[in-house]
């Protein structure tokens, strides 16, 4: 029997001539994009299906530019969109009422309530630099807002792109692969996360410690830039909301979690919250913290004692401790201001708290103490007494313990 030959050349040459080349699309600007999914609801007298981070994104994108203040966002949200439009409308129609009748000067409340807290949020694809009155060419200070667009298709990706079908197998992936993920998903920028309650305007939630300007600052402008330059996580168990999927998941993030990002409590009762809550495994964890000084009526016996701090710190080993005496307090706060009382507040036979600092900075593998000279000359003399630490003349440890610097 013969066997049949098949000519795989002439049929692949005819292939090619039936084919018709058919040249890739050029991708839709996101411009047009934007302004085509926005375009049903700009005269619309019902509210637009878009959150107010993706109201924030979408004037960034349709005006074409990268950076405006505050208020010019606001406003051009308002002309954008009818429905906030005449809300606005209808609002100052009142206060202006309200004034002719009763002379009462009423504020202007945003139709957009949660825009300013919008503007902090962290997943928003924007940088917000405080700038104050004098250089803003406000009446008031303000915040220049700087949007890094190419992030811009990705947050807008739930309105721009089709519902995704199906499921993913996400166990399947082998462990390096999910611990890449679990990374992306739950480690912060280095400065830290700091815990909100002691910020302005009573915000819930995890906020990003603010950065450091290489220049001192004056107090009130350090509590301005705090405040306008703000960035805002979701309260704690939003942000460890992965760890309830499962027993596997929570014992593969939870040491990630703690391991890996900055802790920073503005003040010893803020320590003692957040840590007493968790358990001593979780504490034990916690490789990276900054604890803040406000005053040192803090480390006052009764107070070390009703915050049950002799429980809470013999847990903690970090391998980078920051202690911090910050310079935008004003020194009134402090009523152990005078050297004669800091001296004696800060013995350790007046107060035996100071013994679990000196042995938590032992235990520290990275010390850092910031601010306070007289608390870094004082705690550098007790870490160099225990034999921990030797200092030269430079400052330099030369132990395997990291220098003790000011900022």
């Amino acid at each position: 029997m013969s066997a049949e030959v098949l000519d795989t050349g002439t049929a692949t040459t005819d292939l090619s001539e039936r084919l018709e080349y058919v040249p890739t699309p050029e991708p839709t600007p996101l411009r047009d994009e934007v302004a085509a999914l926005i375009e049903p609801w700009r005269n619309a007298d019902t509210k637009p299906p878009f959150t107010t981070g993706e109201l924030i994104v979408i004037v960034f994108v349709i005006m074409g530019k990268e950076q405006m203040s505050e208020t010019e966002i606001h406003s051009n949200i308002l002309r954008r969109f009818s429905y906030y439009c005449n809300l606005a409308i209808d609002s100052l129609t009142y206060i202006v009422e309200k004034t002719c009748d009763d002379g009462l000067d009423e504020g202007f409340d945003s139709p957009i309530d949660d825009f300013y807290d919008a503007l902090r949020d962290s997943e928003l694809p924007v940088r917000r630099k405080y700038i104050d009155s004098f250089h803003s060419g406000y009446e008031d200070a303000s915040t220049l807002v700087k949007i890094f667009l190419p992030a811009a298709r990705i947050y807008l990706r739930h309105q721009l792109e089709p519902e995704r079908l199906g499921t993913f197998d996400f166990m399947g992936l082998p462990a390096e692969l999910r611990e890449k993920v679990y990374k992306m998903l739950l480690i912060y920028p280095k400065r830290g996360l700091c815990i909100s309650s002691s910020f302005p305007d009573g915000f819930v939630g995890l906020v990003l410690t603010p950065r450091q300007r290489d220049s001192p600052l004056a107090v009130w402008e350090a509590f301005e830039k705090r405040k306008y330059e703000l960035v805002c996580l979701p309260k704690m168990r939003e942000v460890l909301s992965i760890l309830r999927v499962s027993k596997q998941i929570c014992s593969e993030t939870l040491p990630i979690f703690y391991r890996n990002n900055l802790f920073h409590f503005p003040s010893l009762e803020e320590l003692q919250k957040a840590l007493g809550i968790v358990g001593r495994e979780v504490r034990q964890m916690i490789d990276h913290m900054q604890i803040d000084l406000h005053c040192l009526c803090e480390l006052d016996p009764s107070f070390r004692k009703a915050h049950g701090f002799v429980i809470l710190f013999p847990d903690l080993a970090p391998k980078t401790l920051v202690l911090q005496r910050p310079a935008t307090v004003f020194p009134q706060m402090c009523l152990y201001e005078d050297p004669a009382s800091v001296e004696r507040r800060t013995s350790f036979e007046m107060n035996p708290s100071l013994m679990e600092f000196v042995a938590l900075a032992q235990r520290a593998k990275k010390l850092e103490v910031r601010g306070n000279v007289r608390l870094k000359t004082w705690l550098e003399k007790k870490l160099t007494e225990s034999g921990n630490v030797v200092t030269n003349d430079t400052g330099k440890m030369d132990s395997s313990k990291q220098a003790i610097c000011e900022p």
